[in-house]
């Protein structure tokens, strides 16, 4: 969005050779439609909230200007009100409906230049949206998973003697995703399987890309080779998949649950009884050691993703071994929106992509460069839904 709004003039944009529609996809066009409507609804509000003449009438959001956007925007950065993230997204669905009104104006033989101020205040504002600013993520949670923190958790929960299947699961979640930096909701349709193209059996992750549908995933899934993992970390993989599916049965045949229903409301419920486990080893750490509690505070399932895709760039892993890896089809996601490479554990990362999830990031990478190659995979052969066996 930089290299389309932010970087250039409205002039410079209206009078460029590509339309912007031809460069981002309708679906992000409608997230811009969402996002403009909640701004104007927020900006409404915050109008409203502060009308000095009792006789003025309170706007809608209908009535709210791209000034009124533009100036709200302004306030709340300076603020703090919102986070940076937040106010990023909301920033690029102004630019792109104040160049779509502009244009339309323009068309119709009218002049841009009521659009040209509020634009250039849009665009010069001093938003970060990328990682570096923040050590967290838009909903407060960390970007990392403190090291000495992870090893009090796997210790903690090695010791009980009695855990409860939830302690387990989350015992399991750590030692896996470390390696794997799944979303904890693509857990509930991970599927162990087998590589058999090159002769020798190699385990494979194929995990769902829940961000498939908005085109900003590396396909409908993504493949991982696991044949490097230590076994410990393969058998809490093992372990965890069999916790999803069994959880989602359970709902099945309690709440007579369709199979989608039942695997939503497990992945849901899993994800929330996990962070509050998570959450109370994290008060007992911070109270063992004080000094530690803002790098515990706001630590998530979540903050193992980013953990994970900071420890494969630490790594030195290529960058599009990264978004292969973790379901993106841009080299960009995982660059400037997760896990910092500073943040990272050191050591090898030992999981990897397959081509087949390799391809379509590499074929973005390509167009973008003005590239014409077409990357074709041959499919794995494997043997679906068993898990792996550790012989």
């Amino acid at each position: 969005m930089k290299q389309l709004f932010a970087k250039r003039t409205l002039l410079d944009r209206l009078m460029g050779d590509e339309e912007i529609n031809a460069e981002i996809n309708q679906k992000t066009i409608a997230h811009y439609r969402k996002k403009l409507r909640t701004l104007a609804e927020k900006t409404a509000a915050h109008l409203n909230a502060h009308l000095l003449d009792e006789d003025s009438e309170p706007k809608s959001p209908e009535q709210v200007s791209f000034q009124d956007m533009s100036d709200y925007l302004h306030v709340v950065s300076e603020s703090g009100d919102l986070s940076h993230s937040y106010i990023s997204k909301f920033r690029s669905a102004l630019l792109y409906h104040i160049y779509e009104k502009a244009k339309d104006t323009l068309d119709e033989g009218g002049s841009i230049e009521p659009y040209t101020g509020v634009y250039d205040s849009v665009r010069n504002m001093v938003v970060t949206d990328s990682l570096s600013a923040s050590g967290r993520t838009n909903s407060q949670s960390r970007k990392f998973f403190d090291q000495d923190f992870y090893e009090y958790c796997i210790a903690t929960l090695s010791k009980k003697r009695r855990m409860t299947a939830a302690e387990s699961a989350l015992l399991h979640y750590l030692q896996a995703n470390v390696h794997l930096g799944l979303r904890p909701h693509e857990w509930m349709h991970a599927r162990a399987c087998v590589d058999l193209s090159t002769g020798s059996r190699k385990n494979v992750l194929v995990v769902d890309n829940s961000k498939n549908s908005n085109e900003r995933a590396n396909g409908e899934y993504r493949e991982l080779m696991l044949h490097q993992l230590p076994a410990e970390a393969l058998k809490s993989a093992s372990a965890l998949i069999a916790y999803y599916v069994q959880t989602a049965d359970q709902y099945k045949t309690r709440y007579g649950y369709d199979q989608q229903m039942a695997e939503s409301r497990a992945a849901t419920n899993i994800q929330k009884n996990l962070n509050v486990i998570l959450h109370k080893l994290g008060k007992t750490y911070a109270g063992l050691r004080p000094s530690q509690k803002d790098a515990v505070e706001g630590t998530t399932l979540y903050s193992l993703r980013h953990q994970a895709i900071a420890n494969a760039k630490a790594a030195e892993v290529d960058d599009v071994d990264v978004a292969a890896m973790f379901g993106h089809v841009s080299i960009r996601t995982s660059k400037e929106y997760y896990g910092r490479k500073s943040f990272g554990w050191g050591g090898k990362f030992l999981a990897q992509p397959t081509m087949n999830s390799l391809i379509p990031v590499i074929e973005r990478l390509e167009q973008r460069r003005g590239g014409t190659k077409k990357y074709v995979a041959d499919m794995n052969p494997d043997v679906k839904d068993h898990l792996w066996s550790m012989d």
